[in-house]
């Protein structure tokens, strides 16, 4: 019995003895855990916030290359109304022109869903259509308000939408009415040109104009989003046209699961060692990221510039060709007056001879659209330079007169020899006296002075006109494409003048005063 109650003694006494280490041994391990928690929220939180920089970067970058390719089909557009605008004035009872020409574009650009050519007064008809019996169309009273409200020759859209999107409307004349109108599927446009980038899967995406009208998508009320999601990503643009004033807009949400991957909580719970090891594995990680994102970036950029050349030369197209022929729809039209007033068949051969001009140079104008599409060099060789300015002169000389525009040359008389391409330059010098014709026009006294020069490098061929002048805000900007300051105009022609003179070794520059003449000088190499 007192052995018992010795070894019971003992007992109580040793378990009091380890109680004290105990709580010791135990004291560490909470702290560790303390210290740990305290680890692991400090690094979730940073965590947190560098997954929602870098997808609130990845998210702006994509969405600014989708603001892009949105802005370049917008502008697209308008080269189309502008293309349809100059055949719709064609005399083709039968619209065939139109509807093979609409036809096209319909088909090489599907969110084109419908092009109308509507007469609106006295009474409203459909002229020609590529509709079909699956799309609405719009009113043709609307139709013929909006067109009432704008200029010849100005595109707007309908205020409201239409259809799976929105119409454009370009008024074409006044008497009678008529416009074109132009419906576009929203949804096809805010479409991407391939797979979405994980950076925008799951964005709602829409376009709205100034009243709040919403195109194309369902937008997300961005307080309703805040008040589910712990974080939204916005990003909101204007497209940059005038004809279609539409801003885009693209909203994401963003879920913990995002911003807490769970290997990246699982790195965190790594300590010592294994988070050195961590650390270098996510820099590698993150090396190997940005690589893959450059160069799915030079893709996209390889692919963006594709599309931004299509567009260009789909413009370039219908600006090139309007001039010769609007020329030509004006010389048949003055055959026809000689006709209708009993003119014999000699008063014929100088229209008939300028309309073979006209459409030779037309073809040419093509073969080297052709030529560029093939990545053929320009066909370049010695031509006189006064006789090619002669030429010139000769085809714009009726429209000037028209105009009451004197046209003077002052050629050199050493008759400087130039290595040029010959159709490009003649294009060049063609655009630079019709934007000086429209700069003169209705001014007293009214001059376009086209002179040549010799110089060290080559020769010069300068355009002078005494027009109001360029203001230097507008100077630096004037090759700009798509910068224009006339009503109706595409911004175009400056820009294709720089690019076929650079395409051939030369330059053109420009100089101008408020006030006084306006100079536009074309560099150009010698023939050697």
């Amino acid at each position: 019995m007192a052995l018992s109650n010795t070894l019971d003694a003992k007992t109580v006494a040793l378990t009091a003895s380890q109680v004290p280490t105990a709580q010791v041994a135990a004291r560490p391990s909470w702290r560790w855990l303390a210290a740990w928690l305290l680890l692991m929220v400090l690094g979730a939180a940073l965590l947190a916030g560098w997954r929602f920089h870098q997808l609130s970067q990845r998210f702006d970058d994509e969405a600014r290359t989708l603001h892009r390719t949105i802005a370049q089909r917008v502008g697209q557009h308008d080269a189309h109304l502008t293309n349809l605008h100059a055949i719709a004035q064609l005399d083709d009872p039968q619209r065939a022109t139109f509807r093979a020409v609409a036809s096209a574009i319909q088909t090489f650009y599907p969110r084109i869903v419908a092009i109308d050519l509507m007469r609106l007064s006295p009474t409203p008809e459909v002229l020609a259509s590529t509709r079909n019996a699956s799309v609405a169309p719009p009113r043709l009273d609307v139709v013929a308000q909006r067109a009432a409200t704008l200029g010849a020759g100005k595109a707007a859209m309908l205020d409201a939408p239409v259809g799976p999107g929105y119409a454009m409307v370009k008024r074409i004349g006044d008497a009678p009415l008529s416009a074109l109108v132009l419906q576009i599927d929203a949804a096809q446009l805010l479409a991407p040109d391939g797979p979405v980038h994980p950076a925008l899967a799951g964005a709602a995406v829409w376009l709205t104009d100034a009243h709040g009208t919403v195109f194309g998508g369902q937008p997300v009320d961005a307080r309703d989003a805040r008040e589910r999601w712990p974080r939204t990503l916005g990003f909101a643009q204007s497209l940059g046209s005038t004809s279609q004033p539409l801003q885009l807009v693209l909203t994401r949400r963003l879920g913990w699961a995002e911003l807490l991957p769970a290997g990246g909580l699982l790195a965190l719970a790594i300590g010592g060692a294994a988070l050195l090891w961590a650390v270098g594995s996510v820099q590698r990680v993150r090396r190997a990221r940005r690589e893959a994102a450059r160069q799915a970036q030079e893709l996209r950029l390889a692919h963006a510039m594709r599309v931004n050349g299509l567009g260009e030369m789909a413009s370039g197209i219908a600006h090139e060709l309007t001039q010769p022929l609007t020329a030509m729809l004006s010389q048949s039209q003055a055959g026809l007056r000689l006709i209708e007033q009993g003119a014999d068949a000699a008063a014929m051969v100088p229209i008939l001879q300028a309309n073979v001009r006209l459409a030779r140079r037309s073809g040419d104008i093509l073969e080297r659209i052709r030529s560029y599409v093939s990545q053929r060099e320009p066909t370049v060789e010695a031509v006189a330079l006064n006789a090619l300015v002669e030429g010139v002169a000769e085809l714009a000389q009726a429209d000037l007169q028209t105009r009451g525009i004197a046209l003077e040359l002052a050629l050199d008389p050493a008759g400087p020899m130039v290595r040029i391409d010959a159709i490009s330059v003649e294009q060049v010098l063609h655009n630079l006296v019709r934007n000086a014709a429209e700069a003169l026009q209705g001014q007293d006294g009214a001059r376009i002075t086209v002179r040549t020069r010799s110089d060290a490098a080559g020769a010069q061929v300068a355009v002078i006109d005494n027009g109001p002048g360029i203001a230097p805000e507008q100077l630096a900007r004037v090759f700009q494409p798509f910068f224009t300051t006339k009503e109706g105009g595409m911004g175009l022609g400056l820009s294709l003048c720089e690019r076929l003179v650079e395409n051939i070794g030369g330059r053109i520059e420009v100089q101008s005063t408020p006030g006084t003449a306006t100079v536009f000088t074309v560099h150009l190499k010698g023939a050697r």
